[in-house]
């Protein structure tokens, strides 16, 4: 995916984390409507079988749906989930950074702790 495809929207593969009322309805409406192919990921196994009996692709984490995508949406229900997806679960060592905290954490690499998508964003993919 080249800068300028990004620019202009021209997506190949599109992914899709949080199924919920709001995630699912507009994931299944990119199925129908859209001409991506969507990979798709929720906590919720219900929601997951859902998405994926209306034809998307489901993924067993949402790191695997950052790997197989070239834009990724979320619709999670608040700022504490979208910083735990994206940096991963607060480590229990207090001061933050490298030792722990948010931006850190044992294994999380740069940007993130434990099970964080940050680190597994490539250029020119879109968040």
């Amino acid at each position: 995916m080249t800068a300028a495809a990004v620019i202009a929207g021209n997506f190949e593969r599109i992914g899709f984390i949080g199924l919920g009322v709001m995630g699912g309805a507009m994931c299944r409406n990119l199925i129908a409507k859209g001409s991506w192919p969507v990979t798709a990921f929720d906590r919720n196994p219900e929601a997951l079988a859902r998405i994926a009996a209306a034809g998307a692709a489901p993924a067993a984490s949402a790191a695997e749906v950052v790997d197989a995508a070239d834009a990724v949406i979320t619709c999670l229900p608040g700022g504490a989930e979208v910083r735990a997806l994206v940096l991963g679960p607060p480590s229990s060592a207090p001061g933050g950074g490298p030792s722990g905290g948010p931006g850190g954490g044992p294994g999380g690499g740069p940007g993130g702790g434990p099970g964080g998508i940050l680190g597994r964003l490539r250029a020119g993919q879109v968040l």
